[in-house]
């Protein structure tokens, strides 16, 4: 059951007997049951509805005034380095947010895509190998988190939210102007190429376009 504390003690709670566990040597499982104890210190509203939900192929918790549909939505994103916690450890905040601005609050899963991956296992090379989304990511002991951030290349502006399962950290490449061109020199070589572009161009009803491509065809 869960119980409610001053702020006060929150913050020595935290200070004192949440965050010396999380971290090495305490492996992921015992830090995220650990966050799951402690989360019961902040209940979540009686008077809010909870449901997991699909925002567009990511998993997220909704939460909401009960009996109510919002119509303003707020999108909760919490820090990259907490990756170890789940829907538990913030729920009760989200559903406190919620009642009080009278919103809908949506707080996707940050463990499937998260702002910062430290990797520390017995062969973190074969286990980065296997993983597809993240910010940035830092593999074994030596390779620490702050040492990508202000020293050794990557940096700190990194995507959160669970946008790196489609977007990348900021890097030279974002200011960089990417030209194209074509030139082809050889028609027949490129025939098939043109009669898909004449379909194409007729399925979008482009039919300038379509007489541009048949044109290249006849010469």
């Amino acid at each position: 059951m869960a119980i409610r504390f001053p702020a006060g003690f929150l913050r020595s709670l935290i200070r004192f007997a949440l965050k010396p566990f999380l971290g090495p040597p305490f492996p992921v499982s015992f830090q995220r049951a650990w966050l799951r104890i402690a989360s019961n210190v902040n209940a979540p509203s009686r008077a809010a509805s909870m449901a997991r939900v699909d925002m567009n192929g990511m998993r997220a918790l909704r939460a909401w005034p009960k009996g109510r549909e919002p119509d303003r939505v707020v999108l909760y994103l919490h820090g990259g380095g907490y990756c170890v916690g789940s829907w538990a450890t913030y729920r009760g905040l989200v559903t406190h947010l919620g009642v009080a601005a009278d919103v809908a609050v949506y707080a996707p899963n940050y463990r499937l895509a998260p702002e910062h991956l430290q990797v520390m296992t017995g062969e973190p090379a074969k286990v980065a190998a296997k993983l597809d989304h993240w910010g940035g990511m830092f593999i074994g002991e030596n390779s620490a988190e702050v040492l990508g951030d202000y020293g050794s290349g990557p940096n700190h502006t990194l995507p959160t939210g669970g946008v790196a399962r489609h977007r990348g950290g900021l890097s030279v490449l974002d200011f960089l102007r990417v030209r194209t061109w074509l030139e082809i020199d050889d028609p027949a070589a490129a025939r098939q190429m043109t009669e898909d572009a004449v379909c194409l161009a007729r399925m979008e009803g482009l039919e300038a376009h379509a007489r541009a491509a048949e044109r290249r065809l006849k010469e």
